[in-house]
């Protein structure tokens, strides 16, 4: 037995800028073809397929695109493709891009870089350091979503929302900086307080009734 995991909106939105979604749509393999593009933003760095036919079919490349998929390895019945495009997890870039939110696919690729590194990876804490030679941004291949903050060298900030990948970009000044993301949703801050609030009420409850029995001692006494 297997079961699907549900899937966001914004993420199902966000391929189908690169790639029209088929009825029934649940994972990227489903997909009848791959945009090479998006799986440079993405971050996909190896493709698993038959022999290069496969490969050039599924991307819908010609022999001479091929040459940014070398083989390299290759086992009984599958072999392994690099994707020598891919874009790294992190990485900053200089403010007089276009506006962050609006940056397509194809001019993430393009526009000039600066290495960032991740420097601490938990499901709800990243930690990105990066020393920019300009103001800017920090692009994080995350995918957006609520209850995710962000702050830089310890002040908060907004995280801006790539549009057409759905992923992370967060501003920056020139200089070193170090990016954290956290996760702390509303329902966990909501239930934080409801847990404090019934503890504080048993307490409450405990206290009453103790000042009660001991009035009650003091009646019998006298």
């Amino acid at each position: 037995e297997h079961y699907d995991a549900m899937l966001m909106k914004s993420y199902v939105d966000s391929i189908r800028h690169f790639t029209p979604i088929p009825t029934g749509f649940k994972r990227v393999g489903d997909l009848d073809r791959l945009d090479p593009v998006f799986l440079s933003v993405a971050g996909v760095r190896y493709l698993i397929a038959g022999d290069e036919q496969e490969v050039m079919k599924k991307l819908d490349l010609s022999e001479v695109d091929l040459a940014g998929y070398p083989q390299v390895h290759a086992g009984r019945g599958y072999r392994i493709f690099e994707n020598t495009q891919v874009l790294p997890r992190a990485f900053a870039f200089s403010m007089e891009a276009v506006e962050p939110a609006g940056l397509t696919g194809a001019e993430l690729l393009r526009i000039p870089k600066t290495t960032a590194d991740i420097v601490d990876y938990r499901p709800d804490r990243v930690v990105v350091e990066v020393d920019s030679p300009s103001d800017g941004y920090v692009f994080l291949s995350d995918s957006f979503f609520p209850g995710w903050h962000a702050t830089v060298n310890g002040k908060k900030t907004a995280i801006i929302r790539n549009k057409q990948t759905n992923f992370r970009i967060v501003p920056v000044a020139k200089g070193h900086n170090q990016v954290v993301f956290s996760y702390r949703p509303w329902s966990f801050v909501a239930g934080a307080i409801c847990s404090l609030g019934a503890l504080g009420l048993i307490m409450l409850c405990i206290l009453s009734l103790d000042i009660a029995v001991a009035s009650g001692n003091n009646g019998r006494t006298a």
